[in-house]
């Protein structure tokens, strides 16, 4: 559906929700209280087109940052970094009107700056590991407004963490929040948030691992990744069944429809288990 202005109604489904009740709590409580008011400000003192794609791109980096610190401060909520991003790309939709290019510039510029999309961070060196990990925004929020995901959360929780592993090193570990709308995943936000940790050279991802919010009381682990969407409407309620064009590799080759997990299967389900714990189960990832 497009309204009268050309813009297709589905651009602002998830910023409409912003006025129920609940996403108004959690922006006033979330603890980014002050980070609309001083992107409003910040904003307003651009000069010109270049300053304001700066400032785009700086609070955004502060919003995901700040996320990331309150993870693992205090509760590990994801909900304020994903309301309060929405507030504020609902307050650059309000500045420009549909189809400015410079307005699409901006939006992208702060989806991608307060979701940890920004090239390879991670330090150089063969002594270090390097840990990529990706999840996801909360989502069904029709059937519960109050969901948070706790992929997200896991995400916000180690974003530039060091971890010590068993044989001495050090994994230094940077995280990637993706949203939840089929458009975001065509037009190639996953190849854009990750060749720059695939790329060879010395800051070279050592292990790359997606989490997602699955099914409540069972912890899955997922052994084949497919290039095919299901039926469930995304956050813009938007579907998009069946198969999807797989993106050519660097050699321009077409890539696989499926692919199967490198992560070490058996030695996690053997690692739970002699903890005591029920052994995961392995299924498909479309």
């Amino acid at each position: 559906m497009s309204t009268d202005s050309g813009t297709t109604t589905e651009e602002f489904t998830e910023e409409a929700r912003l006025d129920r009740e609940i996403p108004d709590r959690v922006l006033r409580h979330g603890g980014h209280g002050d980070a609309v008011t001083a992107f409003t400000g910040a904003l307003d003192a651009a000069r010109d087109e270049e300053e304001a794609l700066r400032v785009v791109r700086h609070h955004g980096r502060r919003l995901w940052r700040n996320a990331a610190r309150r993870a693992r401060e205090t509760d590990g909520d994801d909900r304020p970094l994903y309301w309060t991003r929405l507030a504020m790309v609902r307050l650059l939709r309000a500045r420009h009107p549909a189809g400015d290019p410079l307005g699409a510039a901006l939006i992208a510029a702060l989806e991608r700056s307060s979701r940890g999309i920004g090239g390879n961070h991670l330090p150089a060196g063969g002594e270090r590991l390097r840990v990529v990990i990706t999840g996801f925004d909360p989502f069904g929020l029709d059937r519960d407004i109050r969901r948070g995901n706790p992929s997200g959360a896991a995400v916000l929780a180690l974003h530039g963490t060091t971890l010590r592993t068993a044989d001495g090193r050090t994994a230094h570990v940077e995280g990637v929040i993706l949203p939840v709308r089929w458009h975001d995943f065509t037009d190639g936000i996953v190849e854009e948030a990750l060749t720059p940790y695939l790329e060879e050279g010395p800051r070279r991802v050592d292990l790359f691992m997606t989490i997602s919010r699955g099914r409540p009381g069972f912890f899955d682990l997922e052994a084949f990744n497919g290039a095919r969407r299901g039926d469930t409407p995304d956050n813009a309620g938007v579907r998009a069944p069946g198969p999807v064009p797989v993106p050519p590799g660097p050699d321009g080759a077409e890539g696989p429809q499926w692919t199967r997990s490198t992560l070490p299967m058996e030695r996690m389900v053997a690692a739970v288990e002699a903890e005591g714990g029920e052994a995961p189960a392995t299924c498909l990832l479309a």
